[in-house]
């Protein structure tokens, strides 16, 4: 059975206290990542804010209709987190052990 990493397992404490994160207030993190190219994106969910690089938390895309940094996917209309969003959406243990984005986990 394939392990998929879920928001109870990222560090909020690791984030909040990165140097380059701005914090809004009222924090709730998940991950996913892009189904074309396997990159894979830190969400705030709160604020709909997406980190896109996990060395900088200041490179983050507010809006409304998010493509993927890398390969352009085109995310509109998905459900791209959570229980309902799609499979392909989600990140395993192993694509984040990985990745950069592995500090984020606890």
């Amino acid at each position: 059975m394939t392990h998929y990493i879920t928001t109870f397992e990222i560090d909020h404490i690791k984030i909040l206290s990165s140097p380059s994160y701005e914090s809004y207030g009222d924090e709730d993190f998940d991950i996913f990542n892009c189904p074309a190219c396997k990159s894979i994106y830190l969400i705030d969910y709160e604020v709909d804010s997406i980190f896109l690089n996990p060395e900088n938390l200041s490179a983050v895309f507010s809006g409304d209709v998010f493509s993927c940094s890398c390969c352009g996917f085109d995310f509109t209309g998905e459900v791209i987190i959570g229980a309902a969003a799609n499979e392909k959406y989600k990140v395993t243990l192993e694509q984040i052990m990985q990745s950069d984005w592995k500090w984020i986990l606890k």
